[in-house]
C-alpha cells in the first residue's frame, strides 16, 4: 500500500510559537519538519506539506491541507515550552484509542530509543485543532523545550538527529524499514546564522535573531543607517524588519492569539494592554501598515479590568467612576453648566457608549 502523509510544521510567520534561548519555535521546526519530510519520502510514501516557508497559516487550513489532499496520516513537529526546569518529548494524539494514539506511541518510542529527549513525558491527550479537525490518525510531537537551556541546544544544533528520530518513528509505525541509504548522516548541514542587512548591505551575520535583532535597531536608532532587517542564511527568508519611520503608538496593530486575528487597536501599549486583559495563550502584535511583529508574549491567567465608567466630554475622557449612575450624573452637570457641549459614558472592559447628553437648542 502507498501512504501519504502530511506533514506540519508548527507555527510559522507572523505566529513564532514558543521563543527562548535565542530561538523561534516556527523557525526551528520548519527545517526539522522538512527533512522527516525528505527522508519519508524517499521511502517511498507520499509527503504534503502545510508549510514549506517561515509563513503564517491558521490551524483550521492546516487540517483542510490534510483533508483535501486525502492523507492517511497527519504529523504536527513543534517545539515545547514552560519554566526553565521543564524538559524532554511528548506526543500528543486526540484520545485513546486507535490509529493516533499508536502512531504518537511510535514516534514517542522513536525519540527516546534514539537518545535524543532528555526525558521521556510521555504519550498524552489533548483537543488540539489540527488533531481534532483532521479526518485521519494525527500526532503532535513536543520535540524538546525551547525553554530549556540543555533541551535548546539540542534544537539548535542537531535538527538532523531529531528528523531521523521522528522519521524512523513513521516508518516504525508504517512496517516500512529503514533504509539508511536514503541519505548521507555524515552530510553537513549549513549553520543557520542571521544576516544583519543595513540599507541593503549585509554587514555581519550572528549566531542568535535576537541579538541581530538588536543590531538592526541599534544601528538604526543611532543613524548608522535608515533602515535595516535580519535574513536567515539557511534560505533567504527575512525575518525581521526595523524602519525608524513608523511610530507604532499611532498605528494600527493587529492582537493575534494563539494564532488567530481577534481585534484591530490604535498603538502598540494599548494593544499589550488590552492583550493582557482580555486574552489567555501565545500573544502576537503585529503593525497592519508592514505586518512587522513588534510584541509576542506569553499570557497566562489574564487579570480582568476592574469595571469603571469613562467620563467623555467633547469627546475628551476626563475621569473614570466606578458608579455609573455618578458618571452619569457629571455628564449632565458638566454640559448643563456649559463647561462642555456634549458628553457620554463608556464602559472601559469593552470601549461600548452606554450614555449620551447633550442640550437640544429650540
Amino acid at each position: 500500500m502507498a501512504y501519504k502523509i502530511c506533514i506540519d510544521p508548527g507555527h510559522g510567520g507572523i505566529d513564532s510559537g514558543a521563543v527562548g534561548n535565542g530561538l523561534k519555535e516556527s523557525q526551528v521546526v520548519l527545517p526539522i519538519a522538512l527533512e522527516v519530510g525528505e527522508i519519508v519520502g524517499k521511502h517511498g510514501v507520499d509527503i504534503v506539506f502545510t508549510r514549506k516557508t517561515d509563513v503564517f497559516i491558521e490551524l483550521n487550513e492546516r487540517a483542510s491541507i490534510a483533508n483535501n489532499a486525502n492523507v492517511n496520516y497527519f504529523i504536527s513537529i513543534h517545539a515545547n515550552s514552560a519554566d526553565s526546569a521543564g524538559k524532554g518529548t511528548e506526543t500528543y494524539a486526540f484520545g485513546p484509542g486507535g490509529q493516533g494514539e499508536k502512531l504518537a506511541g511510535a514516534l514517542q518510542q522513536s525519540m527516546i530509543s534514539s537518545g535524543i529527549a532528555t526525558a521521556n513525558r510521555g504519550v498524552k491527550f489533548a483537543n488540539f485543532a489540527v488533531l481534532r479537525e483532521t479526518k485521519m490518525p494525527a500526532a503532535l510531537v513536543e520535540t524538546l523545550f525551547i525553554s530549556n537551556a540543555g533541551d535548546a541546544e539540542i534544537l539548535r544544533n542537531r535538527k538532523h538527529d531529531i528528523a531521523v528520530a521522528i522519521s524512523k518513528g513513521v516508518l516504525n509505525f508504517l512496517s516500512i524499514p529503514f533504509d539508511s541509504s536514503v541519505f548521507n548522516p555524515q552530510q553537513p548541514k549549513p549553520a543557520v546564522m542571521y544576516r544583519v542587512i543595513l540599507d541593503g548591505v549585509q554587514v555581519e551575520a550572528l549566531s542568535y535573531q535576537d541579538k541581530a535583532e538588536a543590531a538592526v535597531r541599534e544601528a538604526v536608532d543611532s543613524g548608522k543607517a535608515k533602515a535595516g532587517k535580519v535574513q536567515r542564511n539557511t534560505d533567504g527568508v527575512d525575518l525581521y524588519f526595523y524602519p525608524p519611520a513608523i511610530d507604532y503608538e499611532k498605528e494600527l496593530c493587529r492582537i493575534i492569539v494563539n494564532g488567530k486575528n481577534l481585534v484591530a487597536l490604535t498603538g502598540k501599549t494599548k494593544c499589550i494592554n488590552w492583550a493582557k486583559a482580555n486574552y489567555e495563550g501565545h500573544v502576537v502584535i503585529q503593525c497592519v501598515k508592514n505586518n512587522v511583529v513588534i510584541a509576542e508574549f506569553d499570557n497566562v491567567n489574564p487579570a480582568k479590568p476592574k469595571l469603571m465608567y469613562r467620563v467623555i466630554l467633547d469627546g475628551v475622557q476626563v475621569e473614570a467612576l466606578s458608579d455609573l449612575v455618578k458618571a452619569e450624573s457629571a455628564v449632565r452637570e458638566a454640559v448643563n453648566s456649559g463647561k462642555a457641549r456634549s458628553g457620554k459614558v463608556q464602559r472601559n472592559t469593552d470601549s461600548a457608549d452606554i450614555y449620551f447628553y447633550q442640550l437640544v437648542k429650540k
